[in-house]
């Protein structure tokens, strides 16, 4: 929709525990200019907060509503949806939205209201960059004095500019990759099976802060806020309670496994240990063999030796005493 702002114009404004200090200051500035705001939390912790009055959340945030005693909670502006249905009815009938929440301001993307998105992170900005949502930094927030200014600075018309494009890229990431879909024989159809069914449901809006409540309302609030944070508890705690549980069933298998493994290891090195002894005993008997049989050869070679020794000797003393017959023959003659 067209933007036509005044003071009177009703503006939604959304943040969280870890917002910029920037962007909340931004925010409380501007609700007293614009005094028709509504702040939309999104943390648990927040629903119980608005509804109950407690307990007090935690936010290093300067100026960020953590307890009831806040503006936003003594004004009763603050409005939680516990469904997307009444969220969207909400913004649909306000003038303009604004905040460091990409949701708060994806929903009034969708139902056509004006809205500025304060990126502080590289997802934010990722996101808010391919689908065109009009934002804004935080570094450029710090440079801005005030909405008027701002608007000078984004288009409120980038992300239907883009739409038409992330759509067909959408459909045809589904068409690729053979995922059925209801716009794959329409892709101009304007009506979803699912959208009817939550169309025919009628959806509770946001609870009033129980700080504009009278004095019953209040303690009908307090008991039932009690039973839910005790619910709540409980279940935190069967829930921890089983992460433990299948942590330490996984631990077991995984050590069991482990167990396995290693005792294979174990046997598999066991039996090469008792291969390599049995290889170790054969190549010492085969060791032993071996130098017994050079011990009765090196017996034999010096037997051998000494008989070829005593012929030696045997054959010269006769070549000898041949000579010295034939020598005294010659002489005698």
């Amino acid at each position: 929709r067209e933007l036509h702002l005044t003071e009177q114009s009703s503006i939604a404004i959304n943040a969280s525990p870890t917002s910029s200090d920037i962007a909340i200051e931004f925010l409380n500035n501007l609700i007293n200019t614009y005094k028709d705001y509504q702040f939309i939390p999104q943390h648990l912790d927040e629903f119980h907060l608005m509804y109950a009055g407690g307990p007090d959340i935690s936010s290093d945030v300067n100026g960020y509503p953590t307890n009831i005693q806040h503006k936003y909670y003594q004004e009763g502006r603050v409005k939680y949806f516990t469904s997307m249905p009444s969220w969207f009815d909400f913004v649909k009938n306000i003038d303009f939205s604004i905040g460091s929440r990409l949701h708060g301001n994806v929903i009034p993307t969708i139902v056509g209201t004006p809205n500025i998105s304060f990126v502080q992170d590289a997802r934010m900005r990722e996101l808010a960059s391919y689908h065109a949502l009009p934002h804004i930094t935080i570094d450029e927030l710090e440079k801005t004095s005030n909405l008027q200014e701002l608007l000078t600075k984004v288009d409120l018309k980038s992300a239907e500019k883009v739409q038409a494009r992330n759509f067909d890229n959408y459909i045809d990431f589904l068409d690729t990759n053979g995922l059925n879909h209801i716009y794959k024989h329409d892709k101009n159809r304007k009506s979803a099976p699912m959208d009817e069914l939550i169309n025919s449901i009628t959806f509770p809006t946001s609870p009033d802060p129980i700080s504009i409540l009278n004095p019953q309302e209040m303690l009908d609030r307090v008991k039932i806020s009690t039973n839910l944070l005790k619910e709540r508890h409980d279940f935190s705690t069967r829930y921890r309670v089983n992460l433990v549980n299948n942590q330490l069933t996984q631990l077991k298998k995984t050590t069991s496994e482990q167990n396995k493994k290693y005792q294979q290891k174990i046997t598999e090195s066991q039996e090469k240990n008792q291969q390599l002894e049995k290889q170790l005993t054969d190549t010492t008997q085969k060791l032993q063999l071996t130098l017994k049989k050079n011990h009765e050869l090196t017996n034999k070679i010096r037997h051998y030796q000494g008989t070829l020794n005593r012929k030696s000797v045997k054959t010269t003393l006769k070549v000898a005493n041949s000579l010295a017959a034939l020598k005294k023959k010659v002489s005698k003659s």
